[in-house]
């Protein structure tokens, strides 16, 4: 009898130790799939702010392509208008030196018809 005893006790013991190893070992899995969620979703947050920031930039770099094109508008236009201020200007002196020419001309005819 007293072997059987230890017979059961032994399969007792081997019950015990199947029921904490699968025990064990469920918790283990358990530990491994939230670990593994756990960096998933951080994994998640990251690309999810890494896409932010890249759309940010973008935002940011069209924003700042168009302040540029509007900027080199209004350049071409302030570049324009002193260009045609410059223009009339010196076509009024032109203008006046040779209305200047023309009567100085007609004076020295004239003086030269008058002088004949």
């Amino acid at each position: 009898m007293q072997e059987y005893e230890k017979y059961q006790e032994l399969l007792n013991q081997k019950h015990k130790m199947e029921e904490l190893f699968l025990r064990k070992e469920s918790e283990t899995h358990q530990k491994h799939e939230t670990v593994l969620q756990d960096l998933e979703d951080d994994y998640e947050q990251r690309l999810a702010d890494k896409e932010r920031q890249l759309e940010e930039k973008g935002d940011e770099s069209r924003r700042a392509q168009k302040e540029h094109q509007e900027e080199r508008r209004q350049i071409e236009e302030d570049v324009d208008r002193e260009v045609l201020a410059i223009k009339d200007k010196y076509e009024r002196k032109l203008k006046q030196e040779f209305d200047t020419n023309l009567r100085l001309k007609g004076k020295l005819k004239d003086k030269n018809s008058n002088s004949w």
